[in-house]
């Protein structure tokens, strides 16, 4: 069961990873035609607002994958000190109080994005809706809290492993 889980959210994680990735190179792309284009006095219009959603995306996206291959900075030198099933129940209590975060943020970012969607809110120079990107959000922060799910059954087991 917990491989064919940590499959799962893995593929997910990686797919997200995509869309972030993409999003960074469109972000590049477009940051560099607009500079050259404004050179020429033709600018793109509404590329901060395209980037601005770009970046959004970009960095809510690539929080799974970073989360599923303890990509982040961990201050770990005390921790790494200790026994390691002593070190499996210190991550599996971080875990689950990031698991609490990020399900905080996946709720909230979902009430919020169903609000921009009832009052009809809109970038102002692309006329682009705010709310898929705050749902967009919201699903990548569903994701890690899969991420931090797995890794605290996996901690557990350390923890409680003969």
């Amino acid at each position: 069961m917990r491989g064919t889980f940590r499959r799962v959210v893995g593929g997910l994680a990686q797919r997200l990873r995509f869309v972030s990735a993409v999003a960074i190179m469109a972000m590049l792309f477009l940051s560099c035609a607009d500079i050259v284009l404004r050179y020429f006095g033709a600018p793109i219009h509404g590329v901060y607002d395209v980037v601005s959603f770009l970046g959004a995306i970009a960095a809510s996206f690539a929080i799974a994958e970073t989360s599923l291959e303890s990509g982040h900075v961990a201050v770990s030198f005390v921790v790494n000190k200790l026994p390691k099933r002593l070190q499996a129940g210190v991550r599996s209590v971080v875990n689950f109080l990031g698991l609490g975060l990020f399900a905080a943020i996946a709720w909230q970012s979902f009430v919020y994005a169903t609000d921009l969607r009832a009052s009809g809110e809109i970038a102002p120079t692309v006329q682009f809706p705010y709310y898929p990107i705050v749902y967009g959000i919201a699903f990548a922060a569903v994701t890690v809290c899969l991420v931090l799910l797995l890794a605290i059954a996996e901690n557990l087991a350390k923890v409680f492993r003969q």
